[in-house]
């Protein structure tokens, strides 16, 4: 079993009654998407909620993928509307200080808003990791299970 360790990301936000100094902590994942053409560094956010790993379709041919190649499929995500997805196999890339672990994986690409570059979710993250979000540490810890 591998493990890998990263410290939550600080992103700045309005303040307000939740964030009173105008910064929160988020489980950012630093990985990469690996195409047929390129490997693609992105910063994810571990999200148990979602139920796909998920990226926007801009990065689609930045991997050398035709979009509409993959499968197509929809989901409704927080907004309440139905949107499309593609669903492409792919290979992802975890990497800390000292450890890796590199597995395929269902991913699919969605318009998402520009601030969002994706999210891992339960199929294609979760499937794969004993995920800990530690809180009092600000870290996040993830235990290989392929």
């Amino acid at each position: 079993m591998t493990v890998l360790t990263f410290p939550f990301q600080e992103v700045r936000v309005a303040r307000s009654r939740l964030y009173p100094d105008g910064a929160k902590l988020v489980p950012f994942i630093p990985l990469a998407l690996v195409g047929a053409a390129a490997q693609v560094p992105l910063m994810l956010v571990a999200d148990s909620g979602a139920d796909y790993t998920m990226v926007s379709t801009e990065i689609a041919p930045l991997l050398g993928l035709d979009l509409e190649a993959g499968e197509r499929t929809s989901f409704c995500g927080t907004s309440g509307h139905q949107q499309e997805a593609y669903v492409h196999r792919l290979d992802i890339v975890i990497q800390d200080a000292r450890n890796s672990v590199r597995y395929a994986a269902d991913v699919a690409f969605a318009g998402l808003p520009r601030s969002v570059a994706g999210l891992l979710g339960r199929v294609g993250f979760f499937d794969r990791f004993v995920v800990t979000f530690n809180q009092p540490a600000n870290q996040i810890i993830l235990r290989s299970v392929v």
